[in-house]
């Protein structure tokens, strides 16, 4: 999922790879624009990643980076006035962003599942959880009657709903929040896919859930030996189950680094303040530390850094030119111009 040391393509962009594992999903130099009344809002800019089999990947960062955008975009689930501009999305040899929406049917939830944001409003409310589970093996597995009923269950089962005989006939609305969440994993896991998007699946969650949920990925992910890709701006998360760690900022990446690496000596300013504004148990302070001033407008086009506005070590350069990924140690990289101002 890292860029390795020396690989520019000469664009300015970087080839990643995890070790010697070849990757599941590779994106490439991606680009997705909306166009919107008020100008084009250049939501993705340039984003590369891959993900192998086994590995867990965190996306993190605020609200409107571009992390649920660049997974949507990768399945064709943007909605109209989004457009990819550029760039390519591997999978099984095959350029996701090429294929028909009849191609990428069969790919999406048999291959590739996704566990969307907000359960109440992805599953939906006319239909009891079992049907539509069912719905996914009839489609994707070939099941039929008690076959796939009977598959339903044991998945309700490995998710750990109770009473799954009850719940497999109970609409979205009878359930909690955490159980419409565990029957979405239940749903998105129907197909035993290689891929597990999972786009803020703690979101509205209690402590006590939310840890159930994070361990319930890990132990799925042991017994399947699926890579996920963990889209979420909660920093606690991504240090409990990610392996290595994108951090997004304004539709780029500015950081990329195991995740160590990434806690204990953080390379970019963006993302040091993300860890400056988090509260720890082993000091005593009176309030947070939070980063000066705000995003910059999605419809701004920048010339130079989009955190120069908010850096303290900002330059010149930085106003006038567009930091690009680079290697700061041994599989770490961020795009800074002078990233050994953050590190500790």
């Amino acid at each position: 999922m890292l860029p390795s040391p020396g690989q520019n393509r000469g664009d300015g962009t970087l080839k990643f790879h995890v070790y010697d594992m070849p990757p599941l999903l590779t994106i490439e130099n991606l680009q997705v624009h909306f166009d919107t009344e008020e100008g084009v809002v250049r939501a993705v800019e340039d984003v590369s990643f891959t993900v192998s089999a086994g590995k867990t990947l965190g996306i993190v960062g605020e609200s409107g980076c571009g992390k649920s955008v660049t997974c949507h975009s990768a399945l064709g689930l943007i909605p109209p006035n989004g457009r990819i501009v550029g760039g390519s999305v591997m999978f099984d040899g095959k350029d996701l962003l090429e294929q028909t929406p009849e191609q990428l049917d069969h790919i999406r939830g048999s291959q590739i599942a996704m566990v969307f944001q907000d359960p109440m409003s992805s599953l939906n409310p006319i239909h009891t959880i079992g049907t539509q589970i069912i719905e996914s093996l009839v489609l994707h597995r070939g099941m039929r009657g008690f076959e796939a009923r009977a598959e339903a269950l044991r998945l309700l089962d490995i998710v750990g709903i109770p009473e799954s005989v009850r719940r497999f006939k109970e609409y979205p609305h009878q359930l909690s929040g955490g159980m419409n969440q565990r029957a979405m994993i239940a749903l998105a896991l129907a197909c035993r896919p290689k891929i597990l998007i999972a786009d803020e699946p703690t979101t509205a969650l209690d402590v006590t859930i939310q840890a159930q949920i994070l361990d319930l990925l890990r132990t799925l992910q042991g017994e399947f030996g699926m890579a996920i890709i963990l889209i979420t701006h909660d920093l606690g998360v991504i240090a409990e189950m990610a392996n290595e760690v994108v951090v997004m900022y304004a539709g780029r990446i500015v950081e990329q680094a195991h995740v160590k690496d990434l806690f204990y000596s953080p390379a970019h300013p963006y993302t040091r303040g993300l860890l400056d504004s988090l509260p720890r148990l082993d000091q005593s302070i009176e309030q947070l530390t939070p980063i000066e001033g705000s995003v910059p407008s999605p419809y701004e086009v920048m010339p130079g850094c989009a955190f120069e506005p908010r850096c303290r070590f900002a330059d010149e350069l930085c106003q006038k030119t567009v930091p690009l990924l680079h290697t700061v140690k041994r599989e770490h990289f961020a795009a800074c111009h002078h990233p050994q101002g953050a590190a500790p």
